[in-house]
């Protein structure tokens, strides 16, 4: 060892100067020179190993009205309302540190995110090229390690929990069934007139669908909080250029295989990068398609109807998903290079539904004796190639029930989308049967035995389908926070009981379909399992980036 002698610095050693001199990465701002910012608004967070994802959506979340009036304004007060319900109110046995508390760990991070409160400020080290520059000279940065929220928010999580590079927009979602938990269960330390953050972003689609043969129409609504876009290469606006760079590339190969010696005249050109526009994406998104295996009321079989999709409301702040991933022939997932040129303003009225309009004519109900008959089921050949690719069985069969059957590429689509949900792996229940009835006595004590009271495992049975074995996983995996997901099981079933509270207006906002652009979460690499995300943000006209500490 005391031979050895140090040779040139590794790519690690090298990250880590950079990241000691605060010099920013000129590759995300196409080679500008960056001026560090820091006060209110301007807080950067550090990286705890892979947490660059949630970093830049809890930036872009903490920029909005919601977070700020509710929880960084109202910082204190929730403070002060925890600590009395700590020492009174709370069930005996609950877990009342504020390390538990959701509540209490996102207004501690808004509020120093927002506000600036309570952050240290580090002066910017000046590397020699910017000696002479009076816009760094004295600047300080600040930025929070949000240790105790990623601990939280990550608990009893597989993939959130872990230090994995993971996916920004199945984190966002993650993230707002959690605090929507959280929120009902710890209302005591918000006011009366508190309005749920997810509603800031929750809209609903309508979707119409017109039978072939009869004509007659069905109107259904769903609910999403994120808009995902599919980009259609085809609607590129530099087509020619890219043909002709494709042509190009293809003679230089020829030449290149021609040349065994070589000739250093060939080099590579950059490479055309298809620009589609933003408003072709929406287009392709509404527009008109055909599905098969429609099963049509009016005619009382299967048949094709036509599927188009339109919003029923508009929330405050629209999330766009750019669907940038594909899988290749091999199955192997890639990540489309393409460039979205997303305008400063969009007007997305003309895609709000209308609803049914005079002269058409709905499709009849089924009657509870043919409703069993109107379920419908999956599709054995598409289940199939689905599971050849590597799905679960009751994955695909959900895949191929929400599609309504529509086609294997739909249907792979939704798995893309779903495959971190909590029921994604579960058995389908069957039509008028309901497994949360009544559980074994069997069942109960086993449970029981294991520690845990009756409405623990009635709770968990029900959450389960009746699965002991999964019921018991199920309490472990949620033991830290076991009320809460208990609470949370009770709204979902009253949700189910009661049809119109999925209809309540107060639970959609519907404003004007018109939005500023806000901000943007990127990503940098070739696949969601590794690279790296910022975000940019516009505060008062202007745009900064949020590289993890580092904010310019």
């Amino acid at each position: 060892m005391l031979e050895m002698e140090k040779t040139e610095k590794t790519m690690a050693e090298m990250q880590i100067d950079l990241n000691m001199k605060h010099e920013f990465d000129k590759i995300t701002e196409e080679g500008h020179k960056l001026v560090p910012a820091s006060g209110p608004g301007r807080v950067g967070m550090k990286n705890l190993g892979n947490t660059c994802y949630m970093n830049s959506v809890m930036q872009l979340l903490c920029s909005t009205k919601g977070v700020g009036a509710s929880y960084a304004d109202r910082a204190q007060s929730i403070f002060e309302a925890f600590a009395t319900a700590s020492s009174s109110s709370l069930p005996s046995g609950s877990d009342t540190k504020p390390q538990s508390s959701l509540v209490v760990q996102l207004a501690k991070l808004a509020n120093a995110l927002v506000h600036a409160n309570g952050v240290p400020k580090e002066e910017v080290v000046v590397g020699e090229e910017d000696q002479g520059n009076e816009e760094v000279q004295g600047v300080c940065t600040q930025s929070i390690s949000p240790n105790m929220f990623k601990t939280l928010i990550g608990r009893g999580h597989p993939e959130f929990g872990s230090t994995r590079q993971q996916d920004s927009v199945e984190f966002f979602q993650y993230f707002l069934e959690k605090i929507s938990s959280a929120e009902k269960s710890e209302s005591s330390l918000l006011p009366d007139s508190f309005k749920p953050l997810s509603s800031e972003f929750t809209f609903q689609f309508e979707d119409r669908f017109q039978c072939s043969e009869s004509k007659k129409v069905m109107y259904k609504q769903r609910e999403d909080n994120v808009l995902a876009l599919s980009i259609p290469l085809e609607r590129a606006t530099n087509l020619e250029e890219i043909r002709e760079y494709e042509e190009r590339q293809n003679k230089r190969q020829k030449l290149k295989a021609e040349n065994s010696n070589g000739d250093s005249s060939l080099h590579d050109e950059p490479k055309v990068i298809p620009k589609v526009p933003l408003h072709a994406c929406l287009d392709a998104f509404v527009q008109e398609e055909e599905l098969d295996d429609f099963y049509s009321s009016a005619v009382q079989k299967k048949t094709t109807a036509a599927r188009k999709v339109r919003f029923k409301s508009f929330p405050p702040y629209l999330v766009i998903y750019l669907r940038r991933y594909f899988v290749d022939a091999s199955w192997r997932p890639c990540k489309l290079d393409v460039s979205v040129d997303v305008p400063d303003s969009v007007d997305l009225e003309t895609y709000r539904s209308t609803g049914l309009v005079p002269g058409e004519e709905e499709l009849p109900e089924e009657s509870d004796q043919s409703g069993q008959e109107a379920t419908v089921k999956p599709d054995e050949g598409i289940v199939a190639q689905l599971m050849g690719m590597g799905f679960s069985e009751n994955g695909c069969k959900r895949a191929a029930i929400a599609m309504n059957n529509a086609s294997a590429e739909a249907c792979m689509e939704w798995i893309f989308q779903h495959m971190e949900d909590a029921d994604f792996n579960d058995p389908i229940q069957e039509a008028g049967s309901s497994s949360k009835s009544s559980h074994s006595v069997e069942s109960l004590s086993m449970l029981s035995a294991m520690g845990f009271t009756e409405k623990q495992a009635r709770a968990a049975l029900d959450a389960c389908d009746g699965s002991v074995e999964r019921a018991g996983e199920w309490l472990i995996t949620h033991m830290d926070d076991l009320d809460r997901a208990i609470a949370e099981l009770e709204e979902k079933e009253k949700a189910k009981s009661n049809p119109t509270f999925q209809q309540d207006g107060a639970k959609y906002e519907d404003g004007p379909g018109k939005y500023n652009l806000k901000g943007i979460v990127s990503h940098i690499g070739k696949n969601t399992g590794s690279g790296h995300y910022v975000a940019h943000l516009r505060k008062c006209d202007k745009w900064y980036i949020f590289n993890d500490e580092k904010v310019a």
